[in-house]
Order: structure tokens, then C-alpha cells, then sequence
């Protein structure tokens, strides 16, 4: 009787350290999750803000060369109405010629 008595309560300690066991594993995959999951969250953020950053320098460069276009078409423009001058530099080199030049 004190064996089986022995044997029984053997084998339910065995199950409860099983059951432990797989608790504990159960936790420590719970949390090796989480830990990957941090680490894929904080790495796609991390190039999220590099895709952004990239994006706003492309269009703030895109955005001053279309400014710097309208300033050539402005001046392109009133250069257009001089005969002997059909670009900008022309413009200039011709005030120039009529300034200093004979």
C-alpha cells in the first residue's frame, strides 16, 4: 500500500513538473516572441524613416530646381524680347559688350 501510495503521488509530482516544464516553455516562447516582434517593429521603423527622409530630400531637390526653372523662364522670357539676344546669357554678355565695349 505505501508503495502505490508512493508510485501515485510520483507520478503526479512527474505530471506537475511536466506541466511546469511546458509552462515555462510556453512562456519563454511567448516572450522570445515578443522580443522578435520588437525587433521587427524597431527595424521597419527604423527604415520607414529612412524611406522618408530619402523621400523629402528628392522632393525638396526636385522643388528647387522647378524654382530655379521658373527663375530661368522669367529671365528667359525678357531676354526673348531683345533681337540680338536668345538666351539669358547672351543678355548679359550683350549689356556688357554695350557697357564696356567701343
Amino acid at each position: 500500500m505505501k508503495r502505490r501510495i508512493k508510485d501515485k503521488q510520483t507520478s503526479n509530482q512527474t505530471e506537475e513538473d511536466t506541466r511546469v516544464v511546458e509552462s515555462n516553455l510556453d512562456e519563454n516562447q511567448n516572450n522570445q516572441y515578443r522580443i522578435t516582434n520588437k525587433s521587427y517593429c524597431s527595424k521597419l521603423l527604423r527604415n520607414v524613416i529612412i524611406v522618408l527622409s530619402i523621400v523629402v530630400v528628392v522632393l525638396f531637390s526636385i522643388g528647387g530646381v522647378l524654382s530655379e526653372y521658373e527663375e530661368w523662364e522669367k529671365v528667359r522670357g525678357d531676354a526673348e524680347y531683345l533681337p540680338s539676344a536668345k538666351t539669358p546669357v547672351r543678355n548679359y554678355l550683350w549689356s556688357l559688350f554695350e557697357k564696356y565695349g567701343n
